[in-house]
């Protein structure tokens, strides 16, 4: 009886050597194969290595090399994920994924950039199977998604991008937009609002100013066209955005400043003009008010309205016929 459980021992040393020897003339075969730069074989040899000792972090690291040559990306990354479990293999094991991702990623900025969005994608959907935690490929897949009108697609695609690189603010701040562009305005808020200053673009200012206006959020609105003003002082726009505000608080007087300096920045701006004399008007500055409606007038002699609130100034200081004739083509314009 002791003399069969010894053989039997005896006989499980000489299996396992069996399996060991497999195992290592697989891996000599697989490098042959390797120094000759056939992967094909290479690739064979490795699947056999290591089906027969998978805890070998170097038969996965160039398992996953032959399997990504082969195009065989998912089976790479799961071969790259055995050999990076491994903290003496996890560098090495590490730059040959990169070396991959990188390759498969170019491809894809090359064909975004021909215009080719539909290759583009496949290109960076693979660079995101051999690397998931690639954050740079799903941005890219979202511009591709947003320029193909896919919003929901987009919008998926950057807040993968965002959850893998929180400090990537370009993203967030072009996820914010497309919420916006959705009329998600509480979304839009969520992601600009703690990013806008650190990007300085006035035009996440603009874009955020518009979101608390439709929340019905004013004096936030204002805040973010006050910061965007900061950063283009010069913009008329921005500053007749700020008067409009102003306007709907009967604050005539703060808006009529604002528009003063836009009107003189855009003095082609018609709706500038115009309501730049109203807040004249309202604040009792009625020769000024007459003198920007007829610059207005002059500059557009179309302008039905122009012409109609003009006529009221004329009247008011009893230019009595000139007031009739601004009225009476008022009335034509707008019969037209």
């Amino acid at each position: 009886m002791r003399m069969c459980r010894t053989l039997m021992a005896g006989l499980t040393v000489v299996a396992s050597m069996v399996i060991v020897g497999c195992q290592s003339t697989a891996m000599t075969s697989a490098k042959v194969y390797i120094q000759q730069n056939n992967w094909a074989q290479a690739r064979e040899q490795l699947l056999l290595a290591v089906a027969a000792t998978p805890q070998d972090t170097e038969a996965q690291m160039l398992l996953g090399v032959a399997e990504a040559t082969a195009g065989n990306l998912a089976e790479a990354a799961a071969a790259f994920d055995a050999a990076e479990a491994d903290s003496a293999r996890f560098e090495e094991a590490s730059k040959w994924r990169r070396k991959f991702w990188v390759e498969t990623f170019n491809l894809g900025l090359g064909a975004l950039n021909d215009g080719a969005y539909d290759e583009a994608a496949d290109h960076f959907v693979k660079a995101t199977v051999i690397d998931p935690q690639g954050a740079m490929a799903y941005r890219n897949l979202g511009i591709i998604h947003e320029r193909q009108e896919r919003p929901d697609e987009a919008i998926a695609a950057y807040e993968t991008a965002v959850s893998l690189d929180p400090e990537d603010a370009s993203t967030a701040l072009q996820l914010g937009y497309v919420h916006y562009q959705q009329a998600r305005w509480t979304q839009a808020v969520e992601w600009i609002a703690p990013l806008a200053g650190a990007a300085q673009d006035a035009g996440y200012y603009r874009v955020l100013a518009s979101a608390y206006d439709h929340l019905d959020q004013p004096d936030d609105a204002l805040l973010a066209l006050k910061s965007a003003i900061e950063l283009q002082p010069e913009d008329a726009e921005l500053l007749g955005d700020v008067a409009g505000i102003y306007l709907r608080r009967d604050d005539y007087s703060t808006a009529s400043g604002y528009l003063e300096k836009a009107f003189a920045l855009s003095p082609e701006d018609n709706l500038l003009g115009y309501n730049y004399a109203i807040s004249l008007m309202r604040i009792k500055d009625e020769p000024r008010a007459l003198e920007v409606l007829e610059a207005v007038v002059a500059n557009d002699d179309q302008f039905a309205d122009g012409w109609a609130l003009l006529s009221q100034l004329y009247l008011r200081a009893d230019r009595i016929m000139e007031g009739q004739a601004a009225y009476d083509l008022a009335e034509s314009l707008r019969d037209q």
